[in-house]
């Protein structure tokens, strides 16, 4: 289960985050807020992870980043870590439900 995200930094709307990014996650959570706050972003780090298509956070470089995007999410007590452009992991058992979603099915 995904548990919490640990650090996001050089993805969309996240420049650096790891203070505050440690709000727990439960078997179902619900996320919202104004837009532009970056739930999409999130979306596509989930999904990324459940079905291990790197392309969808390495298209979220935040603009005018030198350095890549670096995801570390706590799963199941340990962690999936993106760097590099990849995942260490996969997540099948993630499921985002979200206008994507929505469009897919």
């Amino acid at each position: 289960m995904l548990e919490r995200v640990q650090l996001l930094r050089n993805v969309g709307q996240f420049d650096n985050v790891a203070t505050g990014a440690n709000l727990p996650f439960s078997k179902l959570t619900t996320i919202y807020a104004e837009n532009g706050r970056g739930k999409t972003t999130l979306a596509a780090i989930f999904r990324s992870l459940a079905n291990g298509d790197t392309q969808l956070v390495s298209e979220r470089q935040r603009l005018g980043s030198a350095n890549l995007p670096h995801v570390i999410v706590g799963i199941n007590g340990t962690t999936a870590i993106f760097t590099n452009g990849a995942w260490n992991r996969q997540v099948p058992e993630i499921v985002v439900f979200d206008d994507q979603f929505v469009a897919d099915n």
